[in-house]
């Protein structure tokens, strides 16, 4: 996968999300309710966990407040346990007030050993 890929894969995911914010109610699994692209980012994360990674910074990262939200909603609802994807959650939640409820909230499904030592400043 190039970068010009991980780009197009960046566009559609955010348009996803936005889309799938405007129709459902994002706090619930997200498997159900919008199966294709569900299964496409499950299926990278599965097969290139590089780029799943790289991806899913970007969209951590994203300008609108709603995709980072979606974002972190659906790569919770993955349940996927990677070091990596939980610090960065661990860096929204220490550096971002208006996300850390919800980065928080996601660390419990894909949480690592890896983030206790932040997880405690929080206690």
């Amino acid at each position: 996968m190039t970068e010009e890929d991980i780009e197009q894969e960046v566009t559609f995911f955010r348009q996803a999300i936005l889309e799938a914010i405007a129709r459902i109610d994002p706090r619930f699994s997200w498997s159900p309710e919008v199966p294709e692209w569900y299964r496409r980012i499950e299926r990278l994360a599965q097969e290139d966990r590089r780029h799943f990674r790289m991806l899913s910074a970007k969209l951590l990262q994203d300008e609108n407040h709603e995709v980072c939200v979606g974002a972190i909603l659906l790569l919770s609802s993955l349940g996927i346990k990677d070091n990596v994807l939980s610090l960065d959650l661990v860096g929204i939640a220490m550096k971002q007030k208006a996300l850390r409820k919800e980065a928080i909230e996601a660390l419990w499904g894909i949480y690592t050993y890896a983030v206790l030592p932040q997880l405690f400043l929080f206690a």
